[in-house]
C-alpha cells in the first residue's frame, strides 16, 4: 500500500525542518488528528483496520518514541494485519525509523536495507522503498559521509520521478541543497532551492515556497553576500503572509534575519528582528528555542550598551535551558556570553564565576564527544569483525563445495579407468592441477584475511590513540584540577583499549590476548601516568599464562584500570610508600580476579559511599557484564576480590 501524497510530503517537511532548526511539532499541529484517530480506534474491531489506524498513530508520534513503539508494537502484535507482506514491510519500515531517531543507525540501516530488497521482488512499494533511500542518506549526511548521502538522495529522486511524486522529488532537492552548502559548494545548493520552490509554486504551497526561499538568504548570508540575503528574507516575510501557520514561519525568518544583521555590525536591527522573533516564539516554541533566541537578543543589547537588558535577558535564557533535558551546549553559550559582560562591567568575581561554569560544561560537552567517539569505534569493530568471519566461512563453504566436486569427479574417473587407462590418468591429473590451484587460492585469501584483521586492529588502535592524544591536548588548556583529573582518567581508559589492540595486530594471533603481558603494560603505563617511581610502590604480579578473548578482556581491563588508578591516587598519601598487588587465575568455572594495596585502608562508610562516584560504577556495569561478584575489604590496605563467571579463553598458537 503506498503512503499518501499528504502523508509523505509531512515527513519530508519535517526532515527539512528539522535540518533549518525549527521544530516540526510547531509547523504542522497533529493533536486534533490524533484524537480523532484514537476515537475511532476504540471502537474499531476489524484487525486490518486497527491495524492501519495503528500505523497511523505510530507516524504521528515520531517525537514522542515511547508512544510510537507503543503503537508499532501493538500494531505488529496482530498476526493476521502484520502477516500480510504489504503490511509487513511498512511495520519494517517503522522500525527502522524508531532506530533512526534514537540514533542507532546501525540496526537502523538493517531494517531499510529490508525495505530497499524489496525491489528484487519485482513488486515493491515505490513510495516506500523510495522513503528507505531518503532515510539512509539522511543517516549518512548526519554521520559526515556527504558523498554516500548524495548518492541515496539521488535514488530517492529517481523514483519519486517515475511515480510522479513532485512533491517528495521537492523535499529531497532541499535536502541536497543543505548538503551542497555545508560543503561550501553555494551555486548547486541555490540551484537545489530554486528547483523545489518552483514545484512548491506550482502547487501554491506556500510554506514550504517561504522554507525554499529562506534557504537560499541563509546560502547569501554565508557567502557575506548580505544585500542578496536580506532581499530573499523579505520574499520569504512575503510568501509567509499567504501561509496558514503564518506566525511560527514569521519567527524563524525574524531570527535567520536578525542573525544576517548580527554578521554585518548592525546590532540595532539585529536586535529589532530577534525581538519580534521572540515575541512569536514565547508562546509556541520550546525552551531550546526560545533560549538561544535570547541569546542573541542579549548580545545585541550588549553590543548596543545596554548592560543591564544584557544581563536581566540572559537570566531569562538561563532560567528557560534549565527546564528543558539535553541542552548543555546552549547553557555553555549562556555562560560564556555571561562571561563578557560581566567582564564589560568589571564584576571579576561574577565573571570568574561564568567562565568556571562554563568551562565545566563544555567539559561535559567534550566527554560526551569522546564517549560517542569509543562506542563509534567499537561498534565499527564488531562490525568489521562479523564481516570477515562471515568472509572466512564463506571460503570454507567454497572448499567443501570444491573437495565435493572433486570428489565426483574421481569416482567417475574410476570407472571410466575400468575402460581406457589413458581417460583415468588424464581425469586425475587434472583433478590434481585443479586441486592445487584451489587451495593455492584459499591459502592466499586466508593470508589476505589474516592481513586484513590485524589491519583492523592497528586502525582501531590508532584511533583511540588519536582519542588519548586529544584528551591530552585537551588537558593542556585545562586548570581546573577535578576537570583535568577527569580527562586523565579518561586518556588511562582509551589506552587500556587501545594496549589490546596494539597486542592483536603485533603478534600472529588475533583473536586472544595474553593476558600477562597486557596486565604488565598496562599497569606500568598507570604508573607513568601518575609519575609514581619504583622506590615508592611496588608491583606485585601474581597473573596465570592465560589467552582471553578480546570481549573479556577489554571489561577487565578497564576494571584492572579503574582500581589500580584509585590506588595510585589515595592509598598512598604524602609519598608514603607501599605495595599493590594483582592477581588473576582460573578456578573451576571462575576467574579470580585480586586488586589488593597495604595503603590507609577505607571506612566501612567511605565503602559505601564509593556508589556515587563515577569510576566505581563502571567497574560495577563492567562486573555485572562479567556476571561476576565483587567483595570489598578496607580494614587493612583495601583488597577488592571479583570472581568472573562470564569468560572465554583461546588456545594460544602452536
Amino acid at each position: 500500500m503506498h503512503l499518501s501524497d499528504k502523508i509523505r510530503l509531512a515527513i519530508r517537511c519535517i526532515i527539512v525542518l528539522a535540518l533549518l532548526g525549527i521544530p516540526s511539532g510547531v509547523v504542522i499541529s497533529q493533536s486534533s488528528v490524533i484524537d480523532s484517530l484514537q476515537e475511532v480506534l476504540t471502537r474499531a474491531t476489524d484487525p486490518i483496520q486497527r491495524g492501519e489506524l495503528l500505523l497511523k498513530l505510530t507516524r504521528l508520534h515520531t517525537r514522542d518514541l515511547a508512544k510510537y513503539r507503543t503503537y508499532l508494537d501493538e500494531a505488529a502484535s496482530i498476526k493476521s494485519f502484520a502477516g500480510d507482506p504489504k503490511w509487513a514491510v511498512q511495520i519494517t519500515y517503522l522500525r527502522g525509523q524508531f532506530e533512526e531517531r534514537s540514533n542507532r543507525f546501525d540496526s537502523a540501516r538493517v531494517y531499510f536495507q529490508i525495505v530497499l530488497d524489496q525491489q528484487n521482488t519485482g513488486h515493491f512499494d515505490t513510495s516506500l522503498v523510495s522513503a528507505a533511500y531518503y532515510k539512509m542518506g539522511d543517516m549518512s549526511r548526519r554521520e559526515g559521509h556527504q558523498d554516500q548521502a548524495i548518492e541515496f538522495f539521488q535514488k530517492s529522486i529517481q523514483l519519486d520521478e517515475a511515480d510522479g511524486d513532485q512533491h517528495s522529488v521537492a523535499g529531497t532537492r532541499i535536502a541536497l541543497g543543505v548538503i551542497y552548502k555545508n560543503l561550501g559548494l553555494y551555486d548547486e545548493a541555490v540551484e537545489y532551492y530554486n528547483q523545489a520552490y518552483q514545484t512548491y509554486e506550482a502547487e501554491s504551497h506556500y510554506e514550504n515556497m517561504a522554507t525554499c526561499i529562506l534557504n537560499i538568504a541563509n546560502v547569501y548570508s554565508r557567502q557575506a553576500k548580505y544585500s542578496e540575503a536580506i532581499t530573499s528574507f523579505q520574499k520569504a516575510l512575503e510568501i509567509s503572509e499567504h501561509a496558514t501557520d503564518r506566525e511560527n514561519l514569521q519567527a524563524y525568518i525574524f531570527g535567520n534575519l536578525g542573525n544576517c544583521y548580527t554578521q554585518q555590525g548592525d546590532h540595532a536591527r539585529a536586535l529589532e528582528y530577534t525581538q519580534k522573533a521572540y515575541a512569536i516564539m514565547k508562546d509556541n516554541a520550546g525552551p531550546e528555542e526560545q533560549a538561544t533566541m535570547l541569546i542573541g537578543i542579549s548580545n545585541s543589547q550588549r553590543k548596543l550598551g545596554q548592560i543591564n537588558e544584557a544581563i536581566h535577558t540572559l537570566e531569562k535564557a538561563d532560567e528557560l535551558s534549565k527546564s528543558g533535558d539535553g541542552l548543555l551546549q546552549v547553557q555553555a553559550r549562556i555562560q560564556l556570553l555571561f562571561y563578557h559582560t560581566y567582564v564589560d562591567l568589571k564584576r571579576i568575581e561574577d565573571a570568574d564565576k561564568a567562565i568556571g561554569l562554563y568551562l565545566k560544561l563544555h567539559d561535559s560537552l567534550q566527554r560526551q564527544e569522546v564517549s560517542k567517539q569509543l562506542l563509534e569505534v567499537n561498534t565499527k569493530y564488531e562490525t568489521e569483525k562479523k564481516e570477515n568471519q562471515i568472509e572466512l566461512l564463506n571460503a570454507e563453504n567454497k572448499l567443501v563445495a570444491a573437495n565435493l566436486r572433486a570428489s565426483k569427479n574421481r569416482n567417475i574417473g574410476l570407472l571410466a579407468g575400468f575402460i581406457v587407462v589413458g581417460l583415468l590418468l588424464t581425469v586425475v591429473y587434472r583433478l590434481f592441477q585443479r586441486t592445487k590451484v584451489q587451495n593455492a587460492q584459499i591459502t592466499l585469501a586466508l593470508k589476505e584475511k589474516e592481513t586484513l584483521l590485524k589491519e583492523i586492529h592497528h586502525r582501531i588502535k590508532n584511533n583511540l590513540q588519536v582519542i588519548s592524544s586529544l584528551l591530552a591536548l585537551q588537558s593542556e588548556h585545562v586548570v581546573d584540577d577535578r576537570a583535568l583529573s577527569a580527562l586523565q582518567e579518561g586518556q588511562d581508559r582509551v589506552q587500556s583499549m587501545a594496549l589490546i589492540h596494539q597486542n592483536l595486530y603485533q603478534e600472529d594471533h588475533l583473536t586472544g590476548v595474553s593476558v600477562k603481558d597486557y596486565f604488565e603494560k598496562l599497569i606500568r603505563n598507570l604508573f607513568n601516568s601518575y609519575n609514581i617511581h619504583r622506590d615508592q610502590i611496588k608491583l606485585e604480579l601474581n597473573v596465570e599464562e592465560l589467552n582471553l578473548d578480546v570481549d573479556t578482556v577489554v571489561p577487565i581491563g578497564l576494571i584492572v584500570n579503574e582500581l589500580v588508578s584509585n590506588s595510585l591516587k589515595y592509598a598512598f598519601p604524602g609519598k608514603r610508600k607501599g605495595t599493590i598487588s594483582v592477581s588473576l587465575g582460573a578456578l573451576g568455572d571462575l576467574l579470580k580476579l585480586e586488586i589488593m594495596d597495604d595503603g590507609i585502608g577505607m571506612t566501612d562508610k567511605e565503602i559505601e559511599s564509593l556508589g556515587t562516584s563515577f569510576g566505581h560504577r563502571l567497574v560495577e556495569i563492567f562486573t555485572r557484564q562479567l556476571k561476576g561478584k565483587m567483595r570489598i575489604d578496607g580494614t587493612s590496605g583495601t583488597r577488592i576480590q571479583i570472581d568472573i563467571g562470564r569468560f572465554e579463553t583461546v588456545p594460544r598458537p602452536v
